[in-house]
Formats: C-alpha cells, sequence, structure tokens
C-alpha cells in the first residue's frame, strides 16, 4: 500500500493547488469587479451632478446680474408660481423656472433623478425621492447656496451592473465546472487505484489475518487463563492478610497482656479494662503525647492526604484545605494519625452506602479566635444526627484493617476528649459534620465510655519511671 499511498498524496496534492489557485483567482476578480462597478456609477453620477450645477449656477448668475446688485447686498429668494423672485436693493427680477427645467432635460437622460435647491428653495425635482447618491452645495455669492442631489434609477444601474458583472459570472461558471470535472477525475481515479490496490493485497491480508486469528484465539486463551488464576491468587491472598493480619494482632496483644504490660496500664487512672480486652480484642497504638509541642507543617499535611485519598475510590472524592501552614501539636504523626484515621472511617462508611452514588468528604484544617486547632470533617451520604450513630460502625471498621495504627473513631474521640479536646457531630439532611477543637490542657478528662483497646505509650513510659 506504499505506492498507493504516496500516488494517492501527489493526487491530492495536484487538486488542492488547482482548487487555492482557483480561489485566489475568484477572489481577485470578485474585487476587480466590485471596484470597477463602483468607479463607474461614482463617474456617472459626478458628470451629470456636474454638468446640473454648472448649468443652474449660471442661470443664477445671469439673473443676479440683472438686478446690478454686489456680492454685500442683502438677496432674498422666493418662488412664487413657478417663478423664481430674486431681490435686492428694492429690486427684483423674475425667472421662469420652466425655462430651467427645458434645460436640465435636454442635459440628463431619463434614468438620473435630480433637485435642486436655492437656499432651501425647491427649483427643480424630477422624481418623488429624498435620497440621492451624489449631494453637494456651492456658494454663488456671498448670500446664494445652490444645493444639488443626483441619484441614478435602479433599474437603468442593475442592468448596467449586470453588464459589468458579466465577464466575472463567466469566469466563475467555467472555474466550478473546472473544480466540478477535477472532482470527477479525481474519484474515478482513486477508485481505481483502490480496486487495484485491494485485490492485490487482499488475499494476503486475509491470509495472514487467518494465521493471526489462530495464534491469537490460542493466546488470548492462555492469557485469560493465567489473569483469572492471578485474580484468583490475588483476591484469595487480600482475604487471607486481612485474617492474617487480625490474627498477628491478636497474638501481639495477647503476649504484651502475658508479659505485664497490661497491668501498667491498668493501674493508670481513667483507664480500666474488661473481658473483651482479656479475651482477645486487638488494640490500637495512640501515637499522641499529652506534654509534647512542636510544629507541624499544615500545608505539606493537606497536600500529602489530598494525593493519598484522591483516588482512593471511584465514587469517593476527598480533599484537604487549609488557611493556616503551621500549627504546634503533640507531634506531626500524633496529628497524621488522627486525620488519617478519621477520613479512612468515614471512607468505610461510605462504602457501605449505595454503591453507584457519587459521595465526598471535605476536611478544613483552620484555627479559632483561641488560636486552638480546628478539624472539620464535611460528608455527605446518610444523615447522622447521632454521635451514637455515626460510632455504630468502630467495631466493624476496626476488623477491616487490622492495622494497630488507625483508630476508629470512637477512638479517636476518646484520645482527644481526655485531652481536652472538643468533638461533635451534626447533620442539616443533606451534609454531615464532624467538629474537632482544640482545648487547653486543663479541660482534660477521662469519659467514662471510653474504649479499652487503647495502648497510649507515652502513659506505659511514665509507669515504668
Amino acid at each position: 500500500m506504499l505506492g498507493w499511498n504516496r500516488i494517492n498524496k501527489v493526487v491530492c496534492g495536484i487538486f488542492l493547488a488547482a482548487f487555492i489557485a482557483y480561489g485566489v483567482l475568484i477572489i481577485y476578480l470578485y474585487h476587480y469587479y466590485s471596484v470597477k462597478a463602483t468607479e463607474a456609477k461614482q463617474s456617472l453620477l459626478s458628470q451629470y451632478h456636474e454638468k446640473v450645477l454648472t448649468l443652474t449656477e449660471n442661470k443664477i448668475k445671469l439673473l443676479y446680474a440683472d438686478l446690478s446688485a454686489n456680492s454685500d447686498d442683502k438677496t432674498t429668494i422666493s418662488v412664487q408660481n413657478h417663478n423664481l423672485v430674486l431681490c435686492a436693493n428694492a429690486r427684483c427680477a423674475h425667472y421662469n423656472l420652466f425655462k430651467l427645467e427645458s434645460s436640465i432635460k435636454q442635459i440628463l437622460p431619463d434614468f438620473i433623478n435630480c433637485r435642486i435647491e436655492l437656499d432651501e428653495n425647491l427649483i427643480y425635482s424630477n422624481a418623488q425621492t429624498t435620497s440621492y447618491q451624489v449631494e453637494a452645495a456651492r456658494n454663488l455669492v456671498k448670500h446664494l447656496k445652490i444645493n444639488v442631489g443626483i441619484s441614478i434609477s435602479d433599474t437603468y444601474w442593475g442592468e448596467q451592473e449586470r453588464l459589468i458583472w458579466q465577464p466575472f459570472w463567466i469566469v466563475l461558471g467555467c472555474a466550478i465546472c473546472n473544480i466540478l470535472i477535477l472532482l470527477l477525475l479525481y474519484g474515478g481515479f482513486h477508485y481505481f487505484l483502490t480496486k487495484k490496490y485491494e485485490q492485490r493485497y487482499l488475499d494476503k491480508y486475509q491470509s495472514e489475518l487467518s494465521e493471526a486469528k489462530v495464534g491469537y484465539e490460542k493466546e488470548l486463551k492462555d492469557k485469560d487463563t493465567y489473569f483469572m488464576q492471578k485474580v484468583w491468587d490475588s483476591n484469595f491472598n487480600k482475604q487471607k492478610d486481612l485474617e492474617l493480619n487480625y490474627l498477628f494482632t491478636q497474638a501481639a496483644n495477647k503476649i504484651a497482656f502475658d508479659n505485664g504490660l497490661y497491668e501498667e496500664f491498668e493501674n493508670i487512672d481513667g483507664y480500666k479494662t474488661n473481658d473483651a480486652f482479656r479475651g482477645g480484642m486487638p488494640c490500637s497504638i495512640i501515637l499522641y503525647q499529652g506534654g509534647n509541642r512542636e510544629p507541624v507543617n499544615i500545608s505539606k499535611l493537606a497536600e500529602a492526604f489530598t494525593g493519598r485519598f484522591s483516588n482512593e475510590a471511584e465514587n469517593i472524592s476527598c480533599t484537604v484545605t487549609n488557611s493556616i501552614k503551621t500549627h504546634h501539636f503533640s507531634s506531626e504523626a500524633a496529628l497524621y494519625q488522627i486525620i488519617y484515621s478519621c477520613i479512612s472511617y468515614l471512607f468505610y462508611i461510605l462504602r457501605q452506602q449505595l454503591p453507584k452514588s457519587q459521595y465526598s468528604i471535605r476536611l478544613y484544617i483552620d484555627k479559632n479566635d483561641d488560636e486552638k486547632l480546628v478539624l472539620k470533617f464535611i460528608f455527605d451520604g446518610a444523615a447522622f444526627n447521632l454521635e451514637e450513630d455515626l460510632l455504630k460502625m468502630s467495631h466493624p471498621f476496626f476488623k477491616s484493617h487490622s492495622n494497630p495504627f488507625i483508630l476508629d473513631l470512637n477512638q479517636v474521640f476518646s484520645v482527644l476528649r481526655s485531652q481536652g479536646f472538643s468533638c461533635s457531630i451534626s447533620s442539616d439532611g443533606k451534609l454531615n459534620t464532624i467538629e474537632i477543637v482544640e482545648g487547653d490542657m486543663d479541660d482534660r478528662h477521662y469519659t467514662g465510655d471510653a474504649p479499652n483497646n487503647i495502648i497510649l505509650l507515652s502513659s506505659a513510659r511514665r509507669r515504668k519511671k
């Protein structure tokens, strides 16, 4: 097909060049005849306008001379009974306008419309029109001004314009015929070569296609079997990983309990055990340390979490917006852990709702008037008016990941409230809001319903000391 493509390009180039040449020629001729028609019309109007103006000027000057008036004498003009009356220095001269009309008809053809005014007094008109194509005034003497308007009849000029444009239409018709002939030739040439090359390569391509089809079917079957096995293995491994991670977490908790670490937590004020913990409930490791304060780059945090969760789910979008650049917190890791846990929890909740719906999670990081940190999570989906409703998913969420560093929302609220934070949940029916506001250390307290599966590393260190 390489030869066919080369020939096709050459033929297309020739046709395109011919089309451009015809286009340029037509544009040039159109401009030429347009200018020619305009100039012919202006020349004709100017010619007759000058004739009428000269004739009328001579007639008025002769009448003015009969009065023996000079240019400074005030002159009055009026038209009475088809007579032009010109008065100066108490003397008046009369001129029959029928004579002016007869003289003008001798120099003007029927297709010229004319109107003559002398100091705004109409002295001649041969058409019922107020629009003239050429209209100019001239001062005869100091007190006399003549105004002459000339136009050409539309019927006459239409005929003249047709004669002027006739060569252009002939050339345009020939150009269109030539372009159509070229199109027909190109179509026939293209059809002939296409058929020729199609027949030449059809058998070859069909043979190669049959061979390729057999090979592709075999390869596709092998790949399909391979990838189905890979998908099965991947899903199976993921499920097993969750089960193993859950098992490992339970084993780690049991080891910690058997080695006496749990007894150290049991003696810390505000933290009590129950049978669920002793029975193997997995714990979360809290990175928040109440006595520490270090600067945290909030801009970097917002960028990191936006990138982390932007493609987490096709039907759930997540954005993090900050209006502050830095803030002092227990530690960078602790703040990351709290935000990461809350967003992961909200993703888990929204995944349990209608999968075909689109959801959004927005986090706003700001400070209040007291320079305290404010985290505001806004998400849609089902309405949560009570804190208990939102926290119901804590245990299933905890079991879904088996990661000791990801907290459920109940754990987050418990730890933060014990450090003086306020945590609230509200809904307007369309959007749900979780607001976490940093408080003073003097306001910290332990809630009676705090979860028992929390490991505070800072508390363990204080006990060991």
